[in-house]
């Protein structure tokens, strides 16, 4: 350290020992702004700066919102040298702090400081609308008032999207930034970002401005297998397409189509055909990246039994971002039915069950 700025320091520590006598305490309350009721167990940062050194103090409120925090002080025109800020946390809440408050000659004084309970986000699987999560899957966010605008993703997909971010902080404490696809005043689409650790997070919305506005808890799991479905209900029908491999040439076949009379989904009846044809079931859904492809098992059954299909791909569909995909081939065991449940298991952890048809 040069010369100067140990003269300096030592000047400024002399300063605050010389006016010890003048210290006092800030008694800190924090109550909620509404019912008024105390707010305990707030974590309260100071940091309090006399010209250019800062020292910084955390604690915490007591049951009763409380908490009583000691300050040397200055008088005079030494005043205007201090500046004391406080900054509040706890998952679920914002604060209104003051910008500045700084203690001048002896203090013993009261600092109430409002929170606001924030209305809560439920964070889900957009496959299946399950609670699990998992790094780069697709995600949907449930709540009220969420944003004032309706809006869909460019790509490449923006952090930022109708004045929204959505941030993930893991179980480690990292925090990082959604993707966004959609945006709404009660859904918000992101996917999730990478490299999270397993185990409770938590989720906060802000806006352009840097203001926290909704609070969520996330679970984050290895993998949390979802396949997307053709009514978008998580049921029924798989958003799928049947692969017809025949003398060099592929057919793609749909699997559902839409009954305008019936106003719903029906199964289209798959055709194995004849024995010397591939025939590939892809499904497309979300969560199950994370596993190795050794870990996925695809059984479709009906009530006389099942059959375990052979895996011929597992992982990410490779032009959507977050969407993930299964191919499995189906055999000419299968052929004649009828109408089959299609079971995915990936890790040990069961997705949302579809059904197809089979002739």
């Amino acid at each position: 350290m040069k010369k100067y700025q140990i003269a300096l320091h030592t000047f400024l520590f002399s300063l605050l020992l010389a006016t010890a006598g003048l210290a006092g305490t800030v008694n800190l309350r924090v109550i909620d702004h509404l019912t008024g009721n105390p707010i305990p167990d707030v974590l309260v940062t100071r940091t309090y700066t006399l010209m250019t050194i800062s020292t910084t103090s955390t604690f915490y409120t007591d049951s009763d919102g409380r908490a009583a925090v000691s300050h040397p002080g200055l008088g005079g025109s030494s005043c205007t040298l201090i500046s004391v800020r406080y900054t509040l946390s706890k998952p679920g809440y914002q604060f209104s702090v003051p910008e500045g408050f700084a203690p001048c000659g002896p203090i013993n004084s009261d600092l109430q400081i409002l929170a606001s309970a924030l209305s809560p986000i439920i964070s889900v699987s957009s496959a299946n609308y399950q609670r699990y999560l998992s790094n780069e899957m697709i995600a949907s966010s449930f709540g009220e008032n969420m944003a004032a605008a309706t809006e869909s993703a460019p790509l490449p997909l923006p952090t930022m999207l109708a004045g929204r971010r959505l941030l993930i902080t893991d179980s480690a404490g990292q925090e990082k930034t959604a993707k966004l696809l959609f945006v709404s005043p009660t859904q918000i689409n992101f996917i999730m970002p990478s490299g999270l650790a397993n185990g409770v997070a938590t989720s906060r919305l802000i806006d352009e401005n840097g203001n926290q506005i909704k609070f969520g808890f996330v679970e984050i799991a290895r993998v949390a297998p979802g396949i997307f479905t053709a009514d978008a209900s998580g049921r029924g029908l798989p958003a799928a397409a049947i692969v017809r491999s025949s003398s060099g040439f592929q057919v793609y076949e749909p699997v559902a189509k839409f009954d305008s009379a019936l106003l719903q989904n029906i199964p289209i009846e798959i055709d194995l055909g004849h024995p010397s044809e591939v025939v590939v079931l892809v499904l497309f859904g979300t969560g199950w990246r994370q596993a190795d492809p050794s870990e996925v098992q695809v059984n479709i059954s009906n009530n006389a039994g099942g059959v375990f299909c052979p895996l011929q791909y597992a992982g990410r569909q490779p032009t959507i971002e977050g969407l993930d995909q299964i191919n499995v081939f189906l055999p000419q065991t299968l052929a004649g039915k009828g109408d089959v449940t299609v079971r995915v298991t990936v890790a040990g952890i069961r997705a949302n069950d579809v059904q197809l048809k089979i002739k």
